[in-house]
């Protein structure tokens, strides 16, 4: 009992010999706007309080968001008993669907140095774009057509669209028709050359009604070449009286067109291993090679050799060797 109320008064000492000060929200810490147009900004008012009897210092803003909201403080620092202002504005279009976020003030509260603020809301576009507004192609093989359809489907009554504009350095076809209660895009692109990155924007302007952002979707693509090895890895055992013999493929991705030749082909060949070039078609070496014994003792030293093969203008293929 006597070291129980020893603690407890040590504690007001210390508590009473160190002022320090204390964030409190003056109110609400939460705001919820409802459903809304997407296009409108929201605002919302809040306060902080310094509870302590140190000066507060506000330190940072931090958000969960991004540039979906501002926020601002009317003072870095809030004397003993009195109030700061807090604004949140969460920016037209920065946001989309239901949603719930987070904000936080930073400051100098020894016992809580985060304050957190939240708002929710449900945020209405004019159109929900299927399968999304943003599209990642990946890697598309040269001369052969990508296409893509998007379904637009209209959170507004009366709306109307206009022709697609696009946003590309490349030539591609849109096409957008009305089917009733959707509309659809249609795109379509032949990659040409070997190598590159392509990023189109498709901007669908909102006739009717007044006062919207263009719908936009973006497709990124890329048509680099690529040297692969498949499978990329070989096991081997651990010991063997006898060469163990194994067969891969070297593939050229994105290089349909490009006449391949074993002379093109260099082999960065580790002792006790002998390779053989069986085949090439359709921009595949099909290999065949021979580990000798004194190579799967090495391998077992070693536990990982990797092996290059490598072909102009393009990065070389590794094959990772592994014991069992």
């Amino acid at each position: 009992m006597k070291k129980i109320l020893f603690s407890l008064l040590m504690l007001s000492i210390i508590s009473t010999a160190y002022p320090a000060p204390q964030v409190a929200a003056d109110g609400e810490a939460n705001a919820d706007f409802g459903k809304y147009p997407a296009k409108n900004q929201q605002e919302a008012f809040f306060k902080i309080k310094n509870t302590g009897d140190e000066d507060l210092k506000i330190l940072r803003l931090l958000k969960t968001c991004g540039a979906c909201a501002e926020i601002k403080v009317s003072k870095d620092e809030i004397k003993a008993g009195e109030v700061a202002d807090v604004t949140l504005k969460v920016a037209a279009y920065s946001l989309s669907g239901a949603y719930a976020k987070n904000f936080f003030i930073e400051t100098n509260d020894p016992a809580q140095k985060f304050f957190r603020f939240t708002f929710r809301g449900n945020a209405v576009p004019a159109a929900e774009i299927k399968p999304s507004t943003i599209v990642y192609a990946g890697r598309l093989e040269t001369g052969k057509p990508y296409k893509q359809s998007f379904q637009i489907i209209p959170t507004l009554s009366g709306i109307e669209l206009g022709e697609p504009e696009i946003e590309s350095y490349y030539p591609v076809k849109a096409s957008l028709n009305n089917k009733g209660d959707a509309f659809c895009l249609d795109f379509e692109f032949l990659p040409e050359k070997s190598e590159g990155e392509m990023r189109i924007k498709i901007k669908i302007p909102i006739s009717k009604p007044e006062g919207w952002k263009p719908l936009e979707i973006t497709i990124v693509a890329n048509f680099s070449l690529k040297f692969i090895a498949v499978p990329g890895k070989i096991v081997l055992p651990v010991k063997s009286d006898t060469p163990i013999e194994n067969e891969f493929q070297l593939k050229l991705v994105g290089g349909e067109g490009k006449q391949l030749s074993e002379k093109m082909l260099s082999i960065d060949k580790p002792e006790g291993a002998e390779f053989k070039i069986s085949n090439i078609e359709n921009n595949i070496f099909a290999v065949r090679v021979i580990f000798s014994p004194s190579f799967i003792d090495k391998l077992a030293e070693k536990k990982n050799i990797p092996l290059k093969f490598s072909i102009p203008d393009t990065e070389p293929a590794m094959l990772d060797l592994s014991t069992e």
